[in-house]
């Protein structure tokens, strides 16, 4: 069965703390954009059953501007955007990368393990930039949980906690890092800095 939360389970009023605001609601829209099949060959995404280990797929995906899906297959050594006609295919160094970003007519790559790195690609697989995550408000590039586009630049997320800007909207290395606390909103209305309970259903 299924259970609807009504009014009569919500916490009162009176009784949430008065520094909580509760968050819009969004209107989303469930809409299948890529459809592929398990493999290495043009418009396939790699699978690893992984044996003992977890399995592996896609690490990330993004939209860019133009609509198209962008898809890290690192299984296959690379990243495969998704639109009209055949997928565009960017060949990646290394299958070390975890998340992706598109940056004007390019890409961002996260390695935050091997290299600890951002690396800026072009869509033809030449390598532009660069840039290592180590320093001001990044002390551990293993605290590094994903990539931030803002309209300033590229951000990345550390420890779940702050956004750091590594690159300006260009994709070129920023010459002093911007530390901002909390995520992003969904509607770019704000961040989102804690979630607290307040009664047995509702969470703001």
């Amino acid at each position: 069965s299924v259970a609807r939360t009504s009014a009569a389970n919500a916490a009162p009023a009176a009784a949430r703390p008065a520094t909580h605001r509760a968050l819009p609601r969004l209107a989303w829209r469930r809409e299948q954009l890529v459809r592929a099949a398990w493999g290495s060959g043009p418009g396939e995404l790699g699978h690893l059953r992984g044996g003992e280990a977890s399995p592996e797929g896609p690490m990330s995906f993004a939209v860019g501007d133009d609509g198209r899906v962008i898809v890290l297959d690192q299984v296959n050594g690379r990243v495969q955007l998704f639109g009209d006609g055949a997928p565009v295919v960017v060949p990646l160094p290394r299958d070390t990368f975890e998340d992706l970003a598109p940056v004007g007519d390019g890409l961002v790559l996260l390695d935050r393990l091997t290299t600890g790195t951002l690396l800026s690609l072009g869509l033809d697989g030449a390598t532009r930039d660069e840039v290592p995550l180590r320093g001001h408000g990044v002390a551990d590039p293993g605290e590094v949980t994903a990539l931030h586009t803002q309209a300033d630049g590229i951000y990345v997320e550390v420890g779940h906690r702050d956004l750091v800007c590594l690159l300006d909207p260009d994709g070129r290395p920023v010459e002093a890092r911007t530390i901002l606390p909390g995520r992003p909103l969904a509607d770019g209305s704000g961040r989102f800095l804690q979630a607290a309970r307040v009664g047995p259903s509702v969470a703001e």
